[in-house]
Parts: C-alpha cells; structure tokens; sequence
C-alpha cells in the first residue's frame, strides 16, 4: 500500500514540475514567414456563405467510432446530438453490453444519407418519430 502512495506521489510531483517547467519556456515563432504559410493556402475553390463542405469519409468515421467507442456513444457526439445520449450509452454500456452501437453501426453503413442520423436527439437514431 505504501509504495502505491509513494509511487503516486512521484507521479503527482514529476507532472506537475514538468508541467511548470514546460509552461515557463518561451517558444520563438518569428522565423515563420507569413507570407510564407500564406501561400501553401490553396484558394482555388471559392467559398462564400452559401458553400457547405462536408468533410471525407464522414460514414466510415462513424462507423469506426461506433466500433471501437460505441459504448460511450462517442459516434453520437460526433454526429451531433444532446449531452443525455452519451450518457444514456456510457451507463447501460452500449445499451445492453454493446447492442446500440452495433444497431447503430448497422443503420450508418444501410443509409444513403447520414443527414437522417445527424443531430438527432433520440437514443434509438434509427427509430422514425411519431406523426401526431
């Protein structure tokens, strides 16, 4: 039991002098030529308040986050969606010991568009709302 004490301790104390020691040293970032890094910019598409970029791979990120970070429902943070879900996922484990992410990763690689699936607010993503 000591040594886990002693052994955290020395943890706590290394970082936070490090962590002091790193933080006092100033970097000099003159050197850096701003017209330089201005002209590795590529400006050839113009973009104005009408263009929306949607990035790459957008599906297959969702995918992999719902494989490897599904039980905490981090796929559903990264579609867009209300602090209670991931909370809801992190509690029952995946809904069930993994069930939700792998419903969710089933409905991400189906659908034709994963718009459906962003900022949708619902634990079940893939359920349809009620017509009243």
């Amino acid at each position: 039991m000591q040594s886990k004490l002693v052994s955290l301790v020395l943890f706590i104390f290394f970082g936070i002098s490090t962590a002091l020691l790193a933080s006092t040293k100033a970097v000099d970032i003159s050197i850096l030529q701003q017209t330089e890094f201005l002209e590795t910019i590529d400006l050839s598409v113009p973009i104005d308040e009408t263009t929306v970029v949607k990035p790459k791979f957008r599906k297959l990120k969702a995918v992999l986050l719902a494989l490897f970070l599904g039980h905490f429902g981090v796929h559903r943070i990264y579609l867009g969606t209300k602090e209670n879900v991931p909370v809801v996922y992190s509690l029952t484990l995946g809904g069930g010991f993994g069930l939700l992410p792998l419903f969710d990763v089933v409905a991400i690689l189906v659908s034709k568009d994963l718009d459906e699936y962003v900022g949708n607010d619902k634990v079940f993503m893939w359920s349809k709302s009620k017509k009243d």
